[in-house]
């Protein structure tokens, strides 16, 4: 039986390799981002296997706008094996950093959680299905954007709650933390902050897209059916260099 997983924020970095991976080891996936162009782009990246690709736009900046939104796409999924909530906000610097972009930040990176849990929550129970968040080492190390880090932490909180909330449904949650992943985030950084974090990684590399899907899909397998409320921290050795 053909596996369905719906992917959140879908054009990103990871979840764009997300989509990419489940589509090459046969999923359906239903990939939703922000703008329509980009899943556009995404779906005609795939050639054939775009057959099992769709499209939908939801803004998470706008909540109740997006929460009908995705009620309107769960209302035609009555069995989604898997989701990967990969949605993120950057976050603002401190100077910039302000009440109206701490609830943007919030609201796109945390919000979304309930938002997304909410609307395929159904569908996941019929399937015993399993959800994946991405949260950030950001969320337990020091970082200089509040915003980003407090949500991410929020992302963290909520993925074990609600794996004790969603196991009477027969549904798992976990979360998996990043440290630096190659592309768009880091391509901005200075080559003094790049050279900085590569030393502390004890793998002396970033990773890449891959690294972070391919936990993603152990977690949404059979293989992984005992775990619920874990968070995988995914960093090539980062947050373990300290005091070393």
């Amino acid at each position: 039986m053909m596996r369905s997983v719906a992917i959140i924020g879908a054009t990103g970095e990871i979840g764009s390799t997300c989509v990419g991976r489940l589509l090459r080891h046969n999923w359906n996936v239903i990939a939703i981002g922000r703008r329509a162009d980009g899943l556009a782009e995404l779906g005609m990246r795939f050639g054939a296997e775009a057959t099992r690709f769709q499209g939908h736009v939801v803004d998470y900046s706008e909540p109740e706008a997006a929460d009908a939104q995705l009620q309107a796409v769960a209302a035609d999924v009555s069995v989604l094996g898997g989701l990967i909530m990969a949605v993120g906000q950057s976050g603002s610097a401190w100077p910039d950093l302000d009440l109206e972009r701490w609830a943007h930040t919030m609201t796109v990176n945390a919000a979304s959680f309930l938002i997304t849990l909410k609307a395929f929550e159904s569908a996941l129970s019929a399937a015993e299905g399993s959800v994946v968040t991405i949260s950030s080492v950001a969320a337990r190390e020091g970082y200089h954007k509040l915003d980003y880090a407090a949500s991410k932490a929020a992302v963290e909180a909520m993925s074990r709650s609600a794996a004790i909330l969603m196991a009477p449904k027969k549904i798992r949650v976990n979360c998996i933390a990043p440290g630096p992943v190659e592309g768009r985030a880091i391509s901005s950084w200075s080559s003094q902050r790049r050279a900085g974090m590569l030393d502390r990684t004890a793998r002396g590399c970033f990773a890449v897209g891959e690294d972070i899907a391919g936990v993603a899909e152990f977690l949404l397998s059979d293989v992984s059916r005992h775990m619920t409320g874990a968070v995988l921290v995914v960093d090539g050795g980062l947050s373990c260099r300290i005091g070393i």
